[in-house]
């Protein structure tokens, strides 16, 4: 403790703080601090037969309930206050818990009016303990009660009813006395060991609970029994193991007997420090005993009975310390104790409250922010926010670019599988005798996917689909049906990959449109299901119609065949018409299937030597290719000396013969060159076709449906929006239990402030 341990409580500055701290604390308990705060405070406990409510009665000035077994199942908070006016008492209930839960805002209730006859306190308080103990009921009804009538509420049909065996809410007793030093202390049930488990078990865990921390524990111990026996010692011991919090009250010295010498020894040793040393030591008590109480003596009669024992009666008026004798010494010593407590912990309690306001609002910052509007303008903000989002998604504005990227890899994919399905035409007698033909320009394009999985037709294949096509034609005119069967083959394969690239797209906006559903309105449960009903369902009608749109594309691209791109198709046609020519002349058969290679030996993994007759000089080999003229160089140079001058390659071809393949060879590049044409129009077509239809349409719309559905203008809108964004209750609940937490521990500051901490 600090230097104020030395100072007299009556001392005017030092009795003025006394005051001031005491009911700071008061103030602070009111309001519910001790539920979020260490409060300091002295707590009272003993054993059934300590003398506790007689020491009690001896501080206080009042007659508190006495029975046999145990007669108060509730703390009772004593505020002792001196003033200048007649004696007077106040009763209160202080309610804190709900069931051993911390009420959010603890309620003080004034039970009846204030007492200015010590003799009404007693029944009294029977009446504050009862009532603490039927929280269920308004505590007016006990007021008028008789002391038999309260008896009824300590019975098992009581009990049974909803009469709780203990509370650990508080009676709290408000004493005004010119005689008394500032004093506040919280008494507790006393510590019993013939009562039913249950029972004894609720006082030692309400007993256990109230000495943790800051309290200072005053411990009654009869001198008529062994320290060792104690259990009130045994459980401060286990709270307090330093030994500074526990001041030590030994009673009844005047029960000890004459020849009890060995008793008064170590009753001694223990007052004078030298045995069951604490740290604030032991302090001795005689109280009244039945008669006195009975012959209703004052304060200062029962005070000077006892200073008399004191300085009369060894061993007691021996010991050097007269400090430690008497009530008034213990209130004195108690009341300084407390103060000085109150004065080093209060200031570090008020840093605490602002750090858990801080706490607090961090964890409000992280709830959802409460309704500031009508029901029918929040709904529709989420709404346009909603939309306004999927606008930009599936139009690619602002940072919302992903999903269209994701679309046009799906679109990419389609547009890989649609070339896959070019016809593979080898201009060949036998299919197996060529390799399928590539397209450099799709290549560049494709790259590594540019290939075909078509079935492969060779002359003899497209000969007869010619024949098989042969009507009312006249001789040397393909029948346009040939071309348009082998035309149609590669397009009818066009209407799995377009439904599946619909089917990823779709799959995509739908995931879209929930998770952003769940995001959106995940604060409102009701609100969620209900607008992701209305999604959905327009989702599935927009999806129907893209479905409706995209076999339309496909339709057209199969009747009629047809285009206006003549320049393209010609070109192409003729590009194609020259590979087929160029392959028939010059196959190139396909390449053989990889055969394993054995590992060479070791001995084959050596270098071999050079051999120089193997590899003739460079200069050599240049000399005999200067010296060498190809067989085409040499026809053209022998025309030229007969006179036909300026002939190519080219010309020399009209002196063969013609091939008998060649209308194969045109259908084959008429039918490649009209599928590049359609080809470069449904990679293009399909997937605007999807866009306009599904992603676009739907967002397009989606605002008006929802906000349609709402129905704002019926009668009852009002009342269904309220309840759709009824939040959940647990958000609710935690909002208003940090708000009013919030509020608790602005009031603990503004009590610190107030009283200048």
């Amino acid at each position: 403790m600090s230097d104020s341990t030395n100072m007299e409580i009556s001392t005017t500055e030092y009795a003025t703080r006394a005051k001031k701290l005491l009911k700071l604390a008061l103030n602070l308990r009111d309001i519910g601090a001790e539920t979020d705060f260490d409060l300091p405070r002295i707590v009272v406990i003993g054993g059934q037969s300590a003398g506790k409510s007689s020491l009690v009665e001896a501080v206080t000035g009042i007659r508190v309930p006495r029975d046999s077994g145990t007669c108060t199942r509730c703390p009772m908070e004593c505020n002792m206050n001196d003033s200048t006016g007649d004696w007077s008492c106040k009763i209160s209930l202080r309610f804190v818990y709900d069931k051993d839960v911390a009420l959010a805002t603890p309620r003080v209730v004034d039970f009846g009016p204030p007492l200015t006859d010590k003799s009404d306190v007693e029944i009294a308080l029977r009446k504050a303990q009862v009532a603490i103990l039927n929280p269920h009921r308004s505590p007016e009804t006990f007021l008028s009660m008789t002391n038999d009538e309260l008896k009824y509420y300590r019975t098992d049909e009581a009990f049974e009813e909803g009469t709780e065996k203990f509370s650990h809410n508080t009676v709290r007793i408000d004493i005004y006395d010119a005689t008394c030093a500032p004093l506040t202390f919280v008494d507790l049930p006393g510590l019993i060991q013939n009562e039913e488990g249950e029972v004894v078990n609720m006082v030692i865990d309400l007993a256990t609970r109230q000495i943790q921390g800051n309290s200072l524990i005053l411990v009654a111990v009869p001198m008529t029994d062994d320290m060792r026996n104690q259990k009130a010692m045994r459980l401060a011991r286990d709270a307090d193991p330093g030994k500074v919090r526990t001041i030590g009250v030994l009673t009844k010295p005047d029960a000890v007997g004459a020849g009890a010498i060995g008793s008064k020894e170590a009753w001694t040793a223990i007052l004078e420090g030298r045995s069951d040393e604490l740290r604030l030591g032991y302090y001795c008590v005689r109280l009244a005993d039945d008669e006195e109480r009975s012959m209703n003596l004052s304060r200062t009669e029962t005070q000077d009975l006892a200073r008399m024992f004191f300085q009369t009666t060894s061993p007691w008026n021996t010991i050097a310390d007269r400090s430690r004798f008497g009530i008034p010494s213990l209130v004195k010593a108690l009341s300084r104790h407390l103060t000085d407590l109150l004065d080093e912990i209060l200031p570090t309690l008020k840093a605490q409250a602002q750090r858990k306001i801080d706490e607090c609002r961090k964890e409000l910052e992280l709830l959802p922010a409460p309704l500031m509007h009508e029901p029918s303008a929040e709904i529709l903000e989420m709404i346009n926010k909603f939309c306004g989002e999927l606008k930009e998604a599936v139009y690619g504005k602002g940072n919302f670019k992903l999903f269209i990227q994701q679309n046009q890899a799906s679109y990419r994919a389609f547009k890989i599988k649609i070339r896959s399905t070019a016809p593979d035409f080898r201009p060949v007698e036998n299919v197996s005798k060529c390799a399928a033909i590539s397209d450099v320009e799709e290549s560049d394009e494709i790259g590594a996917h540019n290939f075909t999985n078509a079935t492969p037709y060779d002359l003899y294949g497209v000969r007869r689909v010619i024949k098989e096509s042969i009507a009312w034609e006249l001789p040397h005119n393909i029948p346009f049906d040939a071309k348009s069967r082998l035309i149609l083959e590669c397009l009818e394969r066009w209407d799995a990959p377009a439904f599946e690239c619909l089917s990823s797209v779709s799959t995509r906006l739908y995931s879209y449109l929930h998770e952003k559903n769940q995001e959106q309105f995940k604060r409102f449960p009701k609100l969620q299901a209900y607008i992701w009903q209305l999604i959905e369902a327009h989702f599935n009608s927009r999806h129907e119609l893209s479905q409706q749109a995209v076999q339309v594309t496909l339709a057209m691209e199969k009747s009629p065949l047809y285009t206006q791109n003549h320049h393209y198709l010609d070109s192409v046609r003729d590009k194609w018409l020259s590979k087929y020519r160029e392959r028939r002349k010059n196959p190139i058969p396909p390449p053989p299937p990889p055969v394993p290679v054995p590992a060479p030996s070791p001995a084959a993994r050596r270098p071999a030597a050079f051999d120089h007759r193997l590899y003739p000089s460079s200069v050599g080999v240049a000399a005999h290719m200067e010296e060498e003229v190809s067989p085409l160089d040499e026809a053209l140079s022998a025309l030229a000396r007969l006179g036909y001058r300026g002939l190519t390659e080219t010309d020399l071809t009209r002196l063969s013969p013609p091939d008998s393949f060649e209308e194969e060879l045109i259908v084959m590049a008429d039918v490649r060159a009209y599928f590049q044409v359609a080809y470069k129009r449904i990679i293009d077509n399909l997937p605007l076709t999807i866009e306009h239809a599904l992603n676009q349409s739907l967002a397009n719309s989606l605002q008006f449906v929802l906000v349609d559905s709402l129905a704002l203008g019926s009668a009852d809108a009002s009342a269904r929006l309220k309840e759709l964004v009824a939040e959940e209750s647990s958000i609710s609940m935690k909002r208003d239990a940090l708000t009013t937490k919030i509020a608790k521990l602005k009031g603990i500051l503004d009590e610190f402030t107030r009283f200048g901490v």
